[in-house]
C-alpha cells in the first residue's frame, strides 16, 4: 500500500515497529528509539550510562547484542539501586 504526498509523489508505508530487539541485528539510533519508545531524555541517559554506538562513515549503529546486554545490566524494578533513571 502506497501513501500519497501532497506533491503527488508516492512513498512507501512506514514500517511497523514491534519493539523487538534481536541480538544479531544492527539498528540506527532513530530505529532503536522507536522500537524502545524512548524520548530524547531517556536516550541521552542511555548514552551517558555507556550504551555503545558504533560509527561507520556518517552512519551510527547500535548492535542489538549491545542493547540487550546494556538493558540486562540495569537494576530490575524493586532492586535497591533503582536510581538508574531517576526512579524513586
Amino acid at each position: 500500500m502506497m501513501t500519497e504526498r501532497p506533491s503527488g509523489k508516492h512513498m512507501p508505508p512506514k514500517p511497523r515497529t514491534t519493539g523487538t530487539i534481536s541480538d544479531g541485528e544492527a539498528y540506527t539510533a532513530q530505529e532503536l528509539r522507536l522500537r524502545l519508545g524512548l524520548g530524547a531524555w531517556a536516550w541521552r541517559t542511555l548514552r551517558q550510562r555507556g550504551l555503545k554506538i558504533r560509527k561507520i562513515g556518517k552512519q551510527r549503529l547500535i548492535l542489538g547484542a549491545d542493547v540487550l546486554r546494556f538493558i540486562e545490566s540495569l537494576p530490575a524494578e524493586g532492586d535497591i539501586a533503582e536510581e538508574s533513571f531517576g526512579g524513586a
